[in-house]
């Protein structure tokens, strides 16, 4: 019986490269697939950085065939290719779930991906609740507010009026960082939205006519699938009833990483990068970016802005690395 069911399901997955190819039946008990070359994670071999998240990808691959698979917890059972990617084996207790009857998917589908692929906190690997997203409440709350004055940051620029930091730029928020920019984790926009809206609202910070955000170039638009500013922004903008103008900046050019870049380069690096697309007519509006670091970018585009007729325009942002830290 176990035979014949893992034979189905692999059968059904022969279209994927990373699990095992069925060669041969032996008897009526057993069958060979292909040898897969590589270390099991019992071996803990040393994992690509993106290791984890390619197996994420793989899993979802199972999934869009209705086939879920049950021994994660097995770790002889993920394989590191010599090509440096995650392969599985070993389905013979592996669901395969007909997708087509409607009622039968959302009746017993969706409750059984919840059951067999609870939401983890990516952060403490704890299993959280169906209303949380990527971060535990516990990991949120270990987030430490921003404490610091902000007037060297507006000292160094003339062209904002207010900037708003939500978090220090610690371990912590550097990797939620990186997940919401880098690893497609979207719903944490929601997550930092509300946190801002929560902290800043009760002082009256958010006096604005709209929400905008710091536009991408469409070549790192393309390469990323989506900009992290805007989608902080819209969600704010969401949380404050307030409208999301999202046709009042442009990248007029691309700009190179910032990262390792001077506070001096890093002015000239954003020199002339913006425009606004129209005449505007707000008292003032609230710029929205994922990190400032010396706010450089920022006050490029509130320079633009007022240039274009905004009266004020205020910042929000995560947080605000030292500069120099490659971590960002």
């Amino acid at each position: 019986m176990l035979r014949d069911h893992e034979l189905n399901i692999l059968q059904r997955l022969s279209s994927l490269n990373q699990v095992p190819r069925p060669l041969a039946e032996y008897n009526t008990k057993g069958f060979m697939y292909e040898f897969i070359e590589g270390q099991t994670l019992e071996e803990k071999p040393k994992l690509p950085e993106d290791f984890f998240d390619q197996l994420a990808d793989l899993l979802q691959q199972l999934h869009q065939r209705s086939v879920f698979y049950i021994d994660m917890n097995k770790r002889n059972n993920i394989i590191m290719g010599t090509d440096g990617k995650p392969y599985l084996i070993d389905f013979q207790i592996s669901l395969y779930l007909d997708p087509n009857p409607w009622i039968f998917k959302s009746l017993i589908l969706d409750p059984f991906h919840d059951l067999l692929y609870p939401s983890v906190c990516w952060l403490c690997d704890q299993i959280m609740g169906s209303d949380q997203q990527y971060v535990c409440r516990e990991c949120l709350n270990k987030l430490i507010p921003y404490r610091f004055q902000t007037d060297f940051l507006k000292s160094d620029h003339q062209h904002y009026d207010q900037i708003h930091i939500l978090y220090e730029f610690d371990d912590t928020l550097r990797r939620l960082v990186h997940l919401f920019k880098y690893r497609n984790c979207k719903g944490l926009a929601k997550i930092f939205a509300r946190e801002a809206v929560n902290r800043f609202s009760e002082f009256g910070a958010f006096t604005c006519a709209c929400v905008t955000a710091v536009p991408l170039h469409p070549v790192r638009h393309r390469d990323r699938g989506y900009n992290q500013s805007a989608l902080l922004a819209e969600q704010v903008a969401g949380c404050l009833k307030l409208p999301y103008a999202t046709s009042l900046l442009q990248r007029n050019r691309f700009t190179p990483s910032q990262t390792r870049l001077s506070r001096a380069e890093r002015r000239t690096n954003v020199a002339g990068a913006f425009a606004a697309i129209k005449i505007l007519h707000y008292d003032r509006i609230l710029l929205v970016d994922d990190v400032v670091t010396t706010g450089s970018t920022v006050d490029a585009c509130a320079r633009v802005l007022k240039e274009a007729g905004v009266v004020k325009v205020d910042i929000l942002a995560l947080a605000n690395p030292v500069l120099g830290d490659d971590r960002v």
